[in-house]
């Protein structure tokens, strides 16, 4: 079922200072509406960026993606993309269009939906390059510069294990235990004419599992902050390659549509209970894959992992179908020696490590226990011993105390007699009438008094009586404050009468006599 593209955008985002024209941005597929749509485009704009080739394209879903709800990318050079894990919205994930095998110009997006929730797929954007890389058409595993140097030996071999898997046409690399130094992940391809090209990602996005899509030789370098090679891979053939799309793309997370994941009960592995890989289930039967190979077809959602390896565990419907796959790598669970990126070996490592000590803590502390025991022991006989001379220095007959003597009467002296006492004595002798002194000679007042400094001083003012401070007056209360009489509305003013036009003057004639003499006048 094809379904009507919603457009929902009126212009593209634009990347590299050149804008691609799509026929629509957005496609949408309602709830309770199970099929397909498609959205697309195929040309940039404007006349001077018609050199560009597209290298990604920029794409968001309003819901995480899985088995039954996908996106699939084509570009117009025959490279496709099926993206079935990406999550929603505000997510932003990219997909490569492996242009220097063919320089593609053109893209189709088409989304698939149950049905069961509405979900739409947009377009947000584009990444583009003005011109291809030396080589021409040559392939390329991502979208990197060239390289001549193709890889060294500096460094230390990290442990890996890759293998072809036919049913996706790509060759998978897994790979642990890498230097600790590690900070960039660079991945280098040699094609069959000789021409390198490489890419390079933070460690940080790359995690134990590589996908390649390009036939020829890959290598892998693992760098240092200051760029030195502290391990590598070298030398990974990919001729089982038929279809040479060159999309190779490192997967921070394997893929993983049936959520599998790995159980262990230990640091080492325990043959009475070995670590198992369990999923979810989504299907009828699943077919387990060991580095490559068909090794066990199972109903049930768990499968035994005590052999390392790479494991891949295909889900299949009723009518045989795949829906749905996850890759495993087993070698971080059960290569105790290899190391593991999960980090859980150097803690058993380190607990190992420290069994010695706590072994040599237990034994020293069994023998302070014994000692501290025959001190017990020896405590109790002497506390036997003080015991039996307490008994002996413990008098077994009694004594009377005397009581206390009585003190005699207090000692009362004879009577030195009676009356009342007089003090006869004369201490001092009235000498009579004696000269009175001489005055004191008059000291001459200066004319001026001066300070230390030569200065003169000033008398101080005759100090004045303050004059008595009287009572404030009481201060009166303020009048109560009343409110204001209640405005009333001012009444309507009403429209003044019209103006009415004065009547028309009136031309009254009298006639009067002349007279001319004031007897011919009668009143």
């Amino acid at each position: 079922m094809l379904l009507p593209v919603t457009n929902a955008m009126a212009a593209i985002t634009q990347i590299n200072e050149h804008e691609f024209e799509v026929t629509d941005h957005r496609v949408t597929i309602p709830a309770g509406s199970a099929g397909s749509a498609v959205v697309g485009g195929g040309k940039f704009q404007p006349a001077e960026a018609r050199g560009s080739y597209l290298s990604e394209v920029l794409l968001k879903t309003n819901r995480t993606l899985d088995s039954n709800n996908f996106v699939i990318v084509t570009f117009d050079n025959g490279v496709e993309n099926v993206h079935r894990s990406e999550p929603g919205e505000p997510n932003v994930f990219a997909i490569a269009s492996g242009l220097l095998n063919n320089p593609s110009k053109g893209i189709t997006v088409k989304l698939t939906s149950d049905g069961s929730r509405e979900r739409w797929v947009e377009i947000v954007g584009f990444k583009t390059i003005d011109s291809l890389p030396p080589g021409g058409g040559g392939p390329d595993p991502g979208g990197g510069g060239t390289n001549p140097g193709g890889g060294s030996n500096d460094g230390t071999p990290v442990n890996h294990n890759y293998f072809y898997k036919p049913w996706d046409d790509v060759y998978r690399l897994d790979f642990w235990g890498q230097p600790s130094s590690t900070n960039t992940i660079k991945l280098i391809f040699t094609s069959s004419t000789g021409t390198v090209y490489d890419r390079e990602w933070p460690a940080s996005d790359v995690g134990g599992t590589l996908y390649l899509t390009c036939r020829g030789t890959y290598s892998v370098s693992y760098l240092d902050a200051s760029g030195n090679q502290v391990g590598y891979i070298k030398d990974l053939d990919t001729s089982s390659i038929t279809n040479n799309v060159c999309t190779s793309y490192p997967e921070p997370n394997p893929i993983n549509d049936l959520n599998a994941r790995v159980i262990n009960n230990g640091c080492t592995v325990d043959p009475n209970n070995p670590p198992k890989i369990v999923w979810d289930p989504i299907g009828s039967q699943y077919e387990v894959y060991r580095d490559g190979q068909l090794i066990d077809t199972v109903s049930g959602t768990e499968f035994p992992g005590d052999v390392p390896g790479s494991y891949t565990i295909i889900a299949k419907d009723s009518n045989g179908n795949t829906i749905g796959q996850s890759d495993v790598n087993m070698q971080f669970v059960t290569d105790n020696g290899g190391g593991a990126d999960n980090g859980a070996d150097e803690i058993c490592a380190c607990i190992e490590s420290l069994r010695p000590v706590l072994e040599e803590i237990r034994e020293n502390t069994q023998q302070i226990h014994q000692d501290l025991l025959v001190t017990n022991d020896k405590l109790d006989v002497i506390n036997g011993t003080l015991g039996q001379i307490l008994n002996q220095i413990t008098p077994e007959r009694t004594y009377n105390v005397p009581s206390v003597p009585q003190s005699p009467d207090l000692y009362k002296p004879p009577t030195i007699g009676s009356g009342k006492f007089e003090d006869n004595t004369q201490y001092f002798t009235d000498p009579g009438s004696v000269d009175a002194p001489p005055p004191m000679p008059v000291a001459p007042e200066p004319k001026q008094w001066t300070d230390q400094d030569g200065n003169v001083m000033q008398q101080d003012a005759v100090i004045q009586k303050e004059p008595t401070m009287t009572k404030d007056q009481s201060m009166n209360r303020d009048p109560l404050m009343q409110r204001d009489p209640k405005m009333s509305i001012d009444p309507v003013s009403s429209r003044d009468q019209p103006l009415q036009k004065d009547p028309s003057l009136q031309v009254q004639t009298d006639s009067y006599p002349l007279r001319w003499k004031s007897s011919d006048y009668k009143p």
